[in-house]
């Protein structure tokens, strides 16, 4: 079968060594690999070429969308098939793809896989392990679902599920038809933040399908997590960035979690009127919205919770305080 496998890499020296040996070893010999190198100032280039992957240099950082289209247009084969470059791949992850991929029906377009955080130690990364953002939306999530049905989503989290399609995906374990996503137009490049993975799957169920994206959690990698607050808490206000430029891009009901937004209210009124009950009904609030997702480890995980919610509430905010881009300025070159 011809497939590609492409990491999107920006200053990924210190991880991709082991990402390529991981998956050198559970591929055949010859399998293209092409590296995107989206403006690097480290050593990624000779790290890549050392296992012998194509590299596509970008001279500037152009971003998430940029990246995973320069693949695009490189790749080759009729199947491409996107790891994130701090994954390492499972020992029988290619056999497996192709497997899922020689059983598929003509309706499926793209085969995504679990992404899990690899030997999880610290308390952050156990932390991400209980709360993988990684995980798939069900089919029967998506963004013309209801607001109640959206807040009941967000109260209970994100929760494992058994083979089946799905609405939504992280990019990290994805692979896709090759010609399914040029007739779609590919990767939007004006994602630069992420949640291009959110805007490819809507436009591939838009033409193909609601059955066009299955995901098999049997089809593994395996992300090292980092055990850094801050680096998490980053990550959290880039997403909350993303969130803002995808929905002003795509129109919809803006993604703005409620517990920091309300809490944040709450907690300014409080501390403006000196008001004790008020800054308790905020802390109450707190952790009666976070029980369902913390439960035994609620004393723990919700502060945690509450602070990686509250960068993506800033970025969302901060985003949305700049110039929106024209819908229809979309450059795919």
């Amino acid at each position: 079968m011809n497939i590609t496998v492409a990491i999107c890499c920006y200053n990924s020296g210190k991880v991709l060594d082991r990402t390529l040996q991981t998956l050198r070893a559970a591929t055949p010999n010859g399998l293209p690999v092409l590296v995107i190198d989206d403006g690097s100032t480290d050593n990624t280039a000779s790290v890549a070429e050392k296992y012998g992957a194509q590299v596509i240099r970008h001279v500037v950082n152009r971003g998430y969308g940029w990246a995973r289209q320069s693949a695009l247009q490189h790749c080759e084969t009729e199947f491409i098939a996107y790891i994130d470059d701090s994954c390492l791949v499972s020992t029988d992850w290619y056999t497996y793809l192709v497997e899922l991929w020689r059983k598929a029906d003509s309706n499926t377009h793209a085969i995504v896989g679990k992404m899990e955080i690899f030997e999880p130690q610290t308390y952050l990364q156990n932390f991400m392990d209980r709360h993988n953002p990684f995980l798939p939306l069900p089919i029967t999530f998506s963004r013309n679902n209801s607001i109640p049905k959206k807040l009941k989503a967000y109260l209970l989290g994100k929760v494992d599920i058994p083979a089946c399609y799905i609405s939504g995906f992280s990019n990290g374990n994805a692979s896709f038809k090759k010609s399914s996503l040029d007739e779609i137009g590919g990767y939007d490049t004006r994602y630069r933040l992420g949640a291009e993975d959110e805007d490819i799957a809507a436009r591939l169920q838009s033409r193909f399908g609601r059955n066009s994206i299955f995901y098999d959690p049997l089809l593994k990698v395996f992300h090292i997590s980092s055990s850094s607050l801050k680096s998490l808490a980053v990550r959290n206000f880039r997403y909350g960035k993303s969130a803002a430029f995808r929905y002003r891009l795509e129109g919809g009901t803006p993604l703005i979690l409620p517990i920091p937004a309300i809490s944040a209210v709450i907690i300014l009124t409080a501390l403006i009127l000196l008001n004790v009950t008020l800054l308790a009904i905020a802390l109450l609030l707190i952790a009666f919205a976070y029980l369902p997702r913390t439960r035994k480890n609620f004393l723990s995980d919700a502060s945690v919770i509450f602070l990686l919610e509250f960068m993506h509430l800033a970025g969302f905010c901060a985003q949305t305080l700049t110039k929106s881009p024209s819908r229809t300025e979309r450059v795919l070159s």
